[in-house]
């Protein structure tokens, strides 16, 4: 291998070192986002008339939760909501 070959191949490997942390970076901001969007309507869901079981469908339907995820993120802001209320 030449060493204007290594020398591509060193170029591309920083490229795609940068490509990587920039897509772990927006990644990780987009989850961030999905979980503050999950807790604000959580928040809102719980303080409505809802039944809970029409809760867990549009938690499942929206948020494509499984049933246990629903019911544990329910399970945690109606905690939230008892300790906010102290």
């Amino acid at each position: 291998m030449s060493f204007k070959d290594e020398f591509k191949y060193f170029l591309s490997e920083i490229r795609r070192g940068f490509i990587d942390k920039r897509d772990a970076e927006l990644s990780e901001a987009f989850n961030n986002g999905r979980q503050v969007c999950l807790l604000k309507t959580l928040d809102l869901l719980v303080d409505s008339t809802l039944k809970e079981e029409e809760i867990i469908s549009l938690l499942q339907k929206h948020f494509d939760l499984r049933l246990s995820e629903a019911k544990n993120h329910i399970r945690t802001a109606k905690n939230r909501k008892v300790r906010n209320k102290r």
